[in-house]
């Protein structure tokens, strides 16, 4: 959520999130470019929530719950690459593809007793596992 991601200092960022996901950024054709500029959208976006009280103000008043495309437009049509990587990370994959490219990136693989789950369950899995690094990241 925008108030979460504004409260990572920009060193989590990379390492929580976009190194997290830049192997799956690149496989599905980001360019470094690309992935370069959702870095520089974090520091543009951190600086202004910071610097900016009326933004700071919308972010901080959202509700939890708020569904992520009304809580992201919040800051409008800025820092668009940064939001579709973490639409990426909100985003629950329904292809086997996906679902185990997920696991392989993770390092996380399919033990014989998830064969038979669907991929909607394995997707689920996978989420819980990252149930701990969510936590980590300061409110």
């Amino acid at each position: 959520m925008p108030k979460e991601i504004a409260s990572m200092s920009h060193r989590q960022f990379m390492k929580d999130v976009l190194d997290l996901l830049r192997v799956r950024l690149k496989e599905s054709g980001w360019t470094e470019i690309e992935i370069d500029q959702t870095e520089q959208d974090h520091r543009d976006y951190r600086y202004e929530y910071m610097n900016e009280p009326l933004l700071k103000s919308k972010i901080d008043n959202l509700a939890v719950a708020t569904d992520f495309n009304v809580a992201w437009n919040v800051v409008s049509d800025c820092f668009m690459d940064m939001r579709a990587v973490l639409a990426r990370l909100a985003t629950i994959f329904h292809n086997s593809t996906s679902v185990e490219g997920d696991f392989s990136i993770a390092k996380w693989e399919r033990d014989p007793t998830r064969l038979s789950l669907a991929n909607l369950s394995l997707e689920g899995i996978f989420q819980c596992k990252q149930t701990e690094l969510l936590r980590s990241i300061p409110v």
